[in-house]
């Protein structure tokens, strides 16, 4: 195709050690034919680097800074209006691009960001199938007041990008959590897509635990930030909120998956 013909996107896909997904990612990020891929990686040794380079040739270095440098960097390499973030264990359907453009601007909208779900439901892997259906319930939540921006994948206006830049304090984690802060303080719309990716690695318990200590270190370094108000998402709190919640509307099966995932960000947040 052209270069004409293709749509005004500059995908930019983060990498690092992601041989297991990254050829099927590019695959479909290029059935969808955007303007340019930007492959930002962080210093892969596992041939991920190889593999990029025969889909693009913008494969990039993050000098290991983290995910929130490497957002950022892809922004300001773009040449194009809209900047697609695609995870690189992320798998996108064909036309899913081009619906999220004609949503973002028919919409007037600042970002408009994908549904995600993990491949091969419960039967794959418990905790990646109650993170979804966690998820579900807080996209459901989102929906209706345009207050969600969800990196995994999404479509966002360069410029705004450019403008308030990615939170860098932080390691990369959550950063689109403090974007989306920021974002719907000035007044922007943050909307969900009705596009549906589909998430290509399942966890498992122990990768669970970490992840979720990850973002409690993060969410304490969200406390330094914001300050006292904060603390009204103290990890522990929310944990049992959630976990209350899931019995209340029988849904017993996610006490679990609140429980720990509750008790792994309160241990993240006090040694954060």
């Amino acid at each position: 195709m052209a270069a004409r013909d293709r749509l005004p996107i500059s995908v930019v896909v983060l990498t690092r050690n992601s041989i297991q997904t990254i050829k099927e990612c590019l695959e479909a990020i290029e059935a969808n034919e955007p303007g340019e891929v930007i492959v930002v990686d962080g210093g892969s040794t596992d041939g991920t680097i190889e593999i990029a380079r025969a889909y693009t040739q913008n494969v990039l270095s993050d000098s290991n800074l983290g995910k929130s440098h490497a957002r950022n960097m892809g922004a300001r390499s773009a040449t194009m209006d809209f900047v697609a973030y695609v995870d690189s264990d992320i798998l996108i359907p064909p036309k899913t691009l081009k619906k999220m453009l004609d949503e973002i601007q028919g919409l007037d909208a600042t970002s408009v960001s994908s549904i995600v779900r993990y491949r091969g439901g419960r039967r794959n892997s418990y905790w990646s199938w109650a993170e979804g259906t966690y998820m579900d319930e807080w996209y459901r939540t989102r929906a209706i007041d345009g207050s969600f921006l969800g990196t995994q994948c999404c479509l966002i206006r360069r410029q705004v990008i450019l403008s308030y830049g990615f939170e860098t304090r932080f390691g990369g984690g959550m950063d689109d959590r403090d974007m989306q802060s920021r974002l719907v303080r000035d007044g922007h719309s943050l909307r969900l897509s009705s596009t549906v990716a589909t998430h290509l690695k399942n966890q498992n318990f122990t990768e669970f635990l970490r992840y979720k200590i990850h973002v409690g270190v993060v969410r304490r370094g969200y406390l330094r930030k914001y300050g006292l108000p904060y603390l009204q998402y103290f990890p522990l709190a929310t944990g049992a909120y959630w976990a209350m919640s899931s019995c209340t509307s029988g849904q017993f099966e996610l006490v679990p998956y609140h429980v720990a995932s509750g008790a792994a960000q309160t241990l993240g947040f006090l040694l954060g």
